[in-house]
């Protein structure tokens, strides 16, 4: 399971709560981006990679478009592993929100094929109403997912760094 962490850099504990969360991940990015096999990638992360990466991109989707957007684009691949990571990092109202998202959406079983989710989707012009109602159960909390992604990196550095 070390494939995937990278050598601590010095001062690695003291860089701010956002450049050590996107530290532990960055390297993650093109290797998720250009596999052919998602799962194989995610099973081969340690869980607190996969929290922080999946939980990352979840909200800033999120953030930025909604549900709708974040479960219509690749980054929607991993939803079910940002449930998981949002639980890992106590953020279990991210977590439900996003559940209750996949739920509206008809998505359980889960749709890992980005083109296949979209095409499943309720569009979002005719239930903007629900889709903004999910929207807003979702903390959208970024300062606190960053400083939740951050201590458990702090707490966990052996699953993100080779020390």
């Amino acid at each position: 399971m070390t494939e995937h962490r990278i050598d601590a850099p010095a001062g690695w504990r003291e860089l701010p709560d956002d450049d050590l969360a996107w530290l532990a991940i960055e390297h993650l990015v093109p290797v998720v981006c250009h596999t052919e096999d998602l799962e194989a990638i995610l099973t081969a992360m340690t869980p607190g990679q996969r929290a922080v990466y999946c939980t990352h991109y979840c909200e800033a989707d999120v953030t930025n478009g909604g549900f709708h957007q974040y479960l219509s684009n690749s980054t929607g691949d991993t939803a079910p592993e940002a449930i998981g990571g949002f639980r890992l990092l106590g953020m279990h109202q991210d977590a439900d929100a996003l559940k209750a998202a996949l739920k509206f959406a008809g998505l359980q079983p889960f749709v890992r094929n980005r083109e296949q989710r979209g095409a499943a989707l309720p569009d979002h012009r005719q239930h903007r109403d629900e889709w903004e109602k999910l929207d807003m159960r979702a903390s959208s909390d970024i300062d606190l997912l960053t400083k939740r992604q951050a201590d458990y990196i702090r707490a966990h550095p052996d699953e993100f760094f080779v020390l």
